[in-house]
């Protein structure tokens, strides 16, 4: 852990709220290693007054520079999704700068990964998608509220993240 990400109250139980600054945590572990397929979800608050570029969950192999990101960039009052996974050189980030929403409420992501597509959702919603042939990622760690080296904090609350080794569809996601 790094500064202090605090448990809060949220409408369905508790989050943890990172203030944009230097509140993150590290977990030793990567859910998704190993994985040809996976779905990385979560329920997360994006708030007003953080910096443009923030980075709210990344997974990361332990001994080479394969990741995947869940990110989002802010301007103003506003928040779109972007989302990038890395394997060796392949690689491909989904900008979704014309899908635009307002921060200050609770919203579900998802990025799915199929083995030959990745795709993004927001509430459920399809916003990108493209082609991709990765190898799975190794054993590493996760970090929620910032990027492992600690730049593009993350302001706002996460509620809930779960990992999938499959590609579930939006029927399937968290609620």
């Amino acid at each position: 852990m790094t500064g202090q990400p605090r448990v809060i109250k949220a409408e369905t139980g508790k989050a943890i709220s990172f203030d944009g600054k230097g509140d993150g945590l590290l977990v030793n572990t990567n859910p998704i290693a190993g994985a040809r397929a996976f779905t990385i979800e979560g329920i997360f608050r994006p708030e007003a007054g953080g910096d443009f570029e923030q980075r709210w969950l990344h997974v990361q192999d332990d001994k080479i520079d394969d990741r995947a990101l869940l990110e989002i960039r802010v301007t103003g009052n506003e928040w779109f999704l972007d989302t990038f996974i890395k394997s060796g050189e392949n690689r491909l980030a989904l900008l979704a700068e014309k899908f635009k929403h307002p921060v200050g409420r609770w919203y579900h992501v998802a990025l799915v990964f199929d083995g030959l597509t990745m795709r993004h959702y927001v509430d459920g919603q399809e916003e990108m998608s493209g082609p991709l042939t990765i190898a799975p990622l190794g054993p590493g760690k996760t970090s929620l509220g910032v990027r492992m080296n600690h730049v593009s904090w993350f302001k706002g609350a996460i509620r809930e993240v779960r990992f999938t080794q499959r590609a579930l569809t939006p029927a399937e996601f968290l609620k």
